[in-house]
């Protein structure tokens, strides 16, 4: 496109369809990812294509490793284009300018252009007079507590778990019998659910089923079967059943299809549908023991075994200089790599991108960003913050207070558990996985946790440990490695407060070894292959300055 005037420019930032080819050429690494634009995050030192994500129905962009995001195209650039000074004019309004540096950039109008322009008054209401495709925001609100509790409650009840997944959760996981409660095989279009019960497809249908079931049960003491004509229909009269299909369509996941007839003729009935995955649902519960959500663990591509001996793609390529596989070997294994990174392992259960569909009405946003597991044995137990579920059963199985984050970036959404089950304790402990002392991102984030922590009176302390070449990347990994010897590899050390802190030695050690490379401190311009490399020495440095070994007890 060409633009002759400040309107058109802005005019051809703001359209949705410019998005891809705006993003692709300042960042690396763009591509689509189903409603996303995912890409290498261009506010740390990013290694990895999975953590940033523009989420296209909804305008919102955020990286889950350093927490930065916001909402539009503009804002992204703008923040992109803080520190780059020489491209924009002082004399121009921010924004103005951003659409006008962008605007060159992309040859829709020339330097020239550039320089005229920027000397026009930037008017606000340029946004609104331009007419741009707009992306509605229809996105309806989440049904009350109580209904999501109900009715994850009864899809996990009516799911169940598929032989397969069960002995993963038992054998590779470690957990116990009783465990399982909180997880199933998440349905989807391929494969049935609940095996074990042969029950049909319609997963809705099914939970309203098993709701019936349950309350015949308590109200009559009988199977829906055995109920006579009047019972059945006094049960059909109780509100919950009355509405029930009604409430599901707003619960995160599910979403109600109206009624509407196909291009090809097929006449489509109005009914409840949901979002389809292939993996573990993963519950999640608030400190009251009620379930707010559910997170998918997607099953792995089964090519992604070959994968399980290389940490890194720079191990791969010295396996292939050493002659351990071949070169056709080394291609496919680092396009599987790359293809593993770029794909989320887990994804929370929503159905927010449903909601601007032709014939679709409500689709809920997830709610909720972690969990709490209480201590099968309580007594005077501690509070440790980690990152996922499985290491939470892990902690709390060692008789601790484990809460959970679904990603470092969220740790905001589980304040409201750290303060309901603080009590008397001053002390919260922080375990997040082995390989994170390299990954300047995940530290970013700490260092804003510690200071809530600090900021309500709590005390923070970070749990270290080795992670043995991969081996024991989470706490649950250690456990599974070291058995009930997993505290000998323990190290104990206060986020601040002293020159040996967490917060001290980290920084120190940084420092010394970005003036060892030469580097800029926020790494901006280095390869993606030279970040890698930094982030693999830094992890390599800190844990011989704080030498991981030790033996400590959590709970205090």
């Amino acid at each position: 496109m060409k633009a002759y005037s400040v309107k058109q420019c802005w005019a051809g930032v703001c359209n949705p369809e410019n998005r891809m080819d705006i993003l692709s050429y300042y960042f690396s690494d763009v591509h689509l990812e189903g409603a996303h634009i995912g890409m290498l995050c261009p506010f740390h030192a990013d290694e990895k294509t999975g953590n940033f994500k523009y989420t296209l129905h909804n305008d919102l962009w955020k990286c889950f490793s350093c927490g930065e995001g916001g909402k539009g195209i503009l804002s992204l650039m703008m923040k992109y284009f803080e520190k780059e000074t020489t491209l924009l004019p002082s004399s121009c309004d921010p924004k103005n300018g951003c659409v006008l540096r962008i605007s060159c950039d992309m040859g829709w109008i020339t330097e020239e252009q550039f320089a005229a322009f920027s000397h026009e008054k930037y008017e606000p209401e340029l946004l609104e007079k331009q007419e741009v495709k707009k992306i509605p925001e229809s996105i309806s609100p989440a049904a009350s507590p109580a209904a999501i509790d109900n009715a994850y409650r009864l899809m996990q009840s009516v799911c169940g778990l598929s032989k397969k997944h069960e002995k993963h959760l038992l054998r590779d996981r470690q957990l116990e019998k009783e465990d399982l409660k909180a997880y199933f095989t998440f349905p989807n279009r391929t494969t049935s659910f609940g095996m074990a019960q042969g029950i049909p497809l319609d997963l809705p249908g099914a939970m309203y089923k098993k709701a019936a079931e349950i309350l015949a049960k308590r109200k009559y003491g009988k199977k829906p079967y055995e109920l006579t004509r009047t019972e059945k229909e006094e049960l059909s009269k109780i509100p919950y059943l009355q509405h029930f299909y009604e409430d599901l369509s707003h619960v995160p996941g599910f979403y109600l299809v109206n009624e509407h007839t196909t291009r090809s003729g097929r006449h489509i009935p109005a009914h409840v549908e949901y979002v389809k995955y292939k993996g573990i649902g993963i519950m999640s519960f608030d400190a009251d023991g009620r379930c707010t959500g559910v997170e998918v663990r997607l099953d792995d591509n089964p090519q992604y075994a070959a994968l399980r001996s290389y940490e890194a793609i720079e191990d791969i390529e010295t396996a292939y200089d050493q002659g351990l596989i071949r070169k056709a070997d080394c291609r496919r294994y680092k396009e599987l790599y790359e293809e593993r990174e770029r794909n989320p392992r887990y994804v929370r259960f929503s159905s927010s991108s449903m909601a601007d569909k032709a014939h679709i009405t409500g689709g809920a946003k997830a709610s909720g960003q972690g969990g709490i597991i209480y201590p099968k044995h309580p007594g005077k137990a501690a509070i440790v913050i980690t990152e996922g579920r499985f290491k939470a059963e892990k902690i709390a199985e060692k008789g601790n207070i484990a809460i959970y984050v679904t990603g470092v970036s969220n740790w905001k959404g589980i304040c409201p558990l750290v303060e309901a089950v603080r009590g008397f304790r001053n002390t919260v402990y922080i375990a997040f996985d082995a390989d994170n002392l390299g990954n300047t991102g995940v530290h970013h984030q700490l260092v804003q946790m510690a200071d809530y922590l600090e900021g309500i009176g709590l005390f923070p302390k970070v749990i270290l440990w080795s992670k043995e070449g991969g081996r024991c990347k989470g706490f649950d990994d250690l456990c599974i490695v070291h058995g009930e010897r997993y505290v000998k590899h323990l190290k104990v050390v206060p986020f601040r407060g002293t020159p040996l802190s967490y917060a001290s030695v980290y920084e120190r050690t940084r420092t010394e070894l970005l003036e060892a490379y030469g580097y800029p401190e926020d790494l901006k311009g280095i390869d993606r292959k030279q970040i890698r490399l930094f982030h693999k020495d830094l992890q390599e440095k800190l844990e011989i300055s704080f030498v991981l070994t030790g033996m400590i007890c959590l709970a205090e």
